[in-house]
């Protein structure tokens, strides 16, 4: 069951997350939050779209997004994506996410990318759009551990933005399926 989390502005200028025990604090003199979501409620504003298989879903006991390929009637290729995002006016801006995975898939080596669009419609097949990977922490395979992220620099970008999760399963039985959770996105700017 997922650990309440919760976010403290300290009096100096640093935001110190906490999560389970571990720590992350970066600075944030100047930095405005940009869009923000703990995944409360069924984010109605993200999309969810399945190439194959299974799809993110939300877990309302845990209050988290959801991807597992396990049982599911072919191999998974689904999408979490954010709504558009306005970096216009930042000088530079922060993302950051905790991620979650429990068992191995021993077909992938990446279960879980995280990517970022300026050309994608806003619904539907991303398939159409340009994506670049964006290099953020995740999670070592069946960890049980929530990572966070780290400081992913979106500096370079401007204008609308978004950010989505592909989950990917190899298959759909023990061994070739992972289960990934994700939680507490934010983007901050300057």
């Amino acid at each position: 069951m997922k650990n309440t989390k919760y976010f403290v502005r300290s009096y100096a200028t640093n935001l110190v997350g906490t999560a389970y025990g571990d720590t992350v604090s970066f600075t944030t003199a100047g930095l405005d939050t940009i869009y923000i979501t703990s995944f409360n409620t069924d984010p109605a504003d993200w999309v969810k779209y399945s190439a194959a298989g299974n799809n993110w879903t939300w877990d309302a006991t845990n209050q988290v997004m959801v991807a597992n390929g396990y049982g599911g009637t072919a191999a998974s290729s689904c999408y979490l994506i954010s709504p558009a995002i306005d970096l216009s006016g930042t000088s530079g801006s922060v993302l950051t996410f905790e991620s979650w995975t429990k068992y191995t898939d021993s077909g992938l080596a990446t279960p879980v990318e995280v990517m970022i669009s300026q050309n994608y419609s806003g619904n539907g097949s991303p398939s159409s759009a340009t994506w670049t990977l964006l290099s953020c922490v995740l999670p070592g395979a069946n960890s049980f551990v929530w990572t966070s992220s780290g400081n992913v620099d979106l500096s370079s970008y401007h204008g609308n933005v978004y950010i989505m999760f592909h989950y990917s399963s190899s298959g759909t039985g023990s061994a070739d399926a992972s289960k990934w959770e994700v939680d507490t996105f934010k983007v901050v700017g300057y």
